[in-house]
């Protein structure tokens, strides 16, 4: 017996969509790891200024092979930081740009001026080399609760070939071990929200 073709088309319409429904939205199933491009899937609405500078970050992530996973960890920090926004100045005019790095921090040392500093690709440059030339250490992480490194967990290049690809979880590992801001419980709240927020759509990509 022949089933109607309306209530037939409209049941996999349903179903295409509760399908498409679940690839959109949904947590990403097991194996499914987030992929470049990075910038173009931020989820928070963007201005031309933000866009540009993801762009550059990206590029940067790119061209020194950050694993993805990493790569949306440092937009979650840096959208706490900055709000991805080059001119962005904080600590009286001492942190800058993207990433806010500080005049006395320890990634300043990487870049050769303050301009540098607030180049979003050349900071994030800066960032990476920093982040792998103290990969397995502890020492760096002295924003860490009570300003015990041991505190903080490993860094977010250790912690992802330990077989971590949660990127709330490499969030906080990149601010502890890299970003390095004043410790608070409400700090790591928000930078994993952010990074929730930033990068919900996961299986599609």
């Amino acid at each position: 017996m022949a089933l109607p073709l309306l209530p037939v088309a409209l049941a996999g319409i349903a179903a295409g969509a509760a399908y498409l429904g679940w690839r959109l939205f949904g947590s990403a199933p097991a194996g499914v790891t987030i992929q470049y491009p990075l910038a173009s899937k931020i989820a928070y609405p963007l201005t031309a200024e933000q866009m540009g500078a993801a762009e550059g970050v990206e590029s940067a992530l790119i061209d020194e092979q950050v694993p993805p996973e990493i790569g949306a960890a440092i937009f979650a920090n840096y959208w706490s930081e900055s709000k991805l926004l080059p001119g962005a100045v904080g600590d009286a005019g001492a942190s800058v740009g993207v990433a806010q790095i500080h005049t006395n921090g320890g990634v300043a040392p990487y870049l050769a001026s303050l301009s540098d500093r607030t180049d979003p690709y050349k900071s994030t440059i800066a960032m990476i080399k920093f982040m792998r030339d103290h990969k397995g250490t502890l020492t760096i992480a002295g924003a860490a609760p009570g300003g015990v490194p041991s505190a903080a967990g490993p860094d977010p290049l250790t912690l992802y070939d330990q077989g971590s690809r949660d990127i709330e979880k490499l969030t906080t590992a990149f601010r502890y071990h890299v970003e390095r801001p004043a410790y608070s419980a409400s700090g790591v709240a928000s930078r994993e929200r952010h990074a929730r927020e930033m990068f919900p759509v996961r299986a599609v990509f």
